[in-house]
């Protein structure tokens, strides 16, 4: 390599390294994101306290969202995540929340809730968290338009409250703010931001200007594509450290030494389970609390509510169909008025009901 070659190396390796340093430079050093490396920090808007006005921006979903078909139109990735895992509170996605796959912190926290000296807090904060992501356009000034950003924020908090803003529409039906032609500028005020006093106020919804165009639809990410889905080996390597996964590694190939765990399985949750955590009616107390959104068994319990929301719809129908049998037959036993007998016999013989001497 000559002189000249060398030195645009190293100008290629110094600019390389600036570059990754800028990536970098609000981590702390400890925490895994659940991003992929190459996913620049730059990119997301930090929502701090005030009121805000944001335009969410729809996009075609990937191969890896979980309620959207690849290539269909959406406007937000949802999934759940661990936080604080293992010893360097690395984040990851919980493949078992949103994939229904088997995920080694879920498992950990299993043995954690056998375990007697491991308080109900301590299980609690094991659980996976909703959150959601959106490609958005900040419209809180001029300068903002026109740039597409990621926003990601608690679904317990934020898209659960827009959800239920959007279907407050006078008359009947959702707002689509998302919608390419008709969609809404969403407005909403941030208190707080620390992770028990944060709160969102009532969404409000104002008309566009003009729709979005064509160039900034067409700067939007496709959110499931920027993700790291993690391997069931490295969730329990963080969570356990990197020589008892290589142990239960070799011991997996082995065939294992010691009678199987029950628990481990395809990491679908068991249906049959009925049974709240936080001691609360199982179905009837569906999403009734914020820690329901952490729960592990919310899927069979959102079940249970739909059993007996339908069970309950019966029940009332069937009361009502009672009651109406019951007061027609209470209308057949009831006494006919003199007029009443008159104008019967009247018709039977198709004569003119004489008019009663009262009605004179």
């Amino acid at each position: 390599m000559s002189v000249k070659d060398r030195q645009e190396a190293h100008k290629d390796a110094l600019r390389r390294r600036q570059e990754e340093g800028y990536n970098r430079k609000d981590d702390s050093g400890l925490f895994k994101s659940i991003y992929k490396p190459e996913t620049k920090k730059d990119l997301f808007w930090k929502c701090t306290e005030g009121e805000h006005s944001i335009n969410i921006l729809p996009y075609n979903a990937g191969d890896r969202d979980n309620f959207a078909k690849k290539g269909e139109e959406t406007y937000c990735c949802e999934i759940w995540v661990h936080t604080n895992v293992g010893a360097n509170k690395d984040s990851y996605i919980c493949m078992k929340r949103t994939f229904k796959q088997q995920c080694a912190e879920c498992d950990f926290q299993d043995e954690m809730r056998q375990d007697p000296n491991c308080s109900d807090e301590e299980v609690k904060k094991l659980s996976p968290s909703r959150r959601v992501i959106y490609n958005i356009e900040l419209c809180d000034s001029d300068a903002s338009k026109g740039k597409v950003m990621l926003f990601e924020a608690s679904h317990w908090l934020f898209e659960k409250n827009l959800l239920e803003a959007s279907k407050k529409r006078k008359g009947g039906g959702y707002i689509y703010f998302a919608d390419r032609k008709d969609g809404k500028i969403v407005g909403f005020k941030r208190t707080g931001m620390g992770p028990t006093n944060t709160s969102f106020t009532p969404f409000s919804f104002e008309d566009r200007e003009e729709p979005p165009s064509k160039e900034l639809l067409s700067k939007v990410y496709c959110l499931d594509e920027l993700l790291h889905y993690p391997e069931y080996e490295e969730v329990y390597a963080a969570r356990y450290g990197k020589e008892k996964a290589k142990q239960s590694k070799v011991e997996e190939e082995d065939g294992g030494g010691g009678e199987s765990d029950p628990d481990v399985g395809d990491g679908v949750l068991e249906l049959g389970e009925e049974e709240c955590p936080i001691g609360k009616e199982f179905g009837r107390d569906n999403a009734a609390y914020e820690d329901c959104t952490e729960c592990q068994n919310f899927d069979p319990c959102a079940d249970k509510y739909k059993e007996l929301e339908e069970e309950e719809e019966a029940r009332i129908a069937a009361e009502e169909e009672a009651r109406i049998a019951a007061e027609k037959e209470k209308e057949k036993k009831k006494p006919l008025s003199r007029e009443e007998i008159m104008r019967q016999r009247a018709k039977k013989t198709k004569e003119t009901p004489p008019t009663s001497r009262r009605s004179k």
